[in-house]
């Protein structure tokens, strides 16, 4: 999957894995109304990167340091937050495609579309108990989906 094509299908088919107190899981978008068993207290997680702004490649260096830095504002902002990483389930290796993200844990919608505006990023993942939302930030748009673990 080429990051520089239909940037909102590559959205639609990211598989992303959320490194939570209990263990790595693995989400995946599903057709319809299907969802999984909701992890946590809050009502939603807001999932964001800093890597490859505009969807526009980067070095893994300069990706990395782009992820460590968002990692820091989160903490400098007193979130609740734990890492992700997002990818194409079809790809034979994370080396094909994936990014380095940050799950947010909490009503924070409006601060986190700032960070994903601040760090060029065309969508973010909002993921509640009763659906998968990709929502634009850069570019238009909003799809709303199921999800479960995989």
């Amino acid at each position: 999957m080429s990051l520089n094509s239909y940037p909102w299908t590559a959205y639609q088919q990211t598989h992303v894995e959320a490194y939570l107190p209990e263990g790595v899981k693995v989400l995946a978008q599903v057709d319809g109304d299907e969802v999984g068993s909701w992890p946590f207290d809050e009502t939603e997680v807001w999932i964001l990167t800093a890597c490859n702004p505009r969807s526009q490649e980067l070095s893994p260096d300069e990706n990395n340091q782009r992820h460590k830095a968002l990692g820091a504002q989160l903490s400098e902002l007193g979130l609740n937050y734990f890492y992700t990483r997002g990818f194409d389930p079809t790809s034979a290796s994370f080396n094909e495609w994936s990014e380095d993200g940050y799950g947010v844990v909490g009503n924070v919608g409006k601060q986190v579309l700032e960070l994903a505006k601040a760090w060029e990023q065309n969508a973010v993942f909002v993921w509640r108990p009763s659906e998968w939302v990709i929502l634009g930030v850069l570019i238009e748009g909003q799809t709303k989906s199921g999800w479960r673990f995989v």
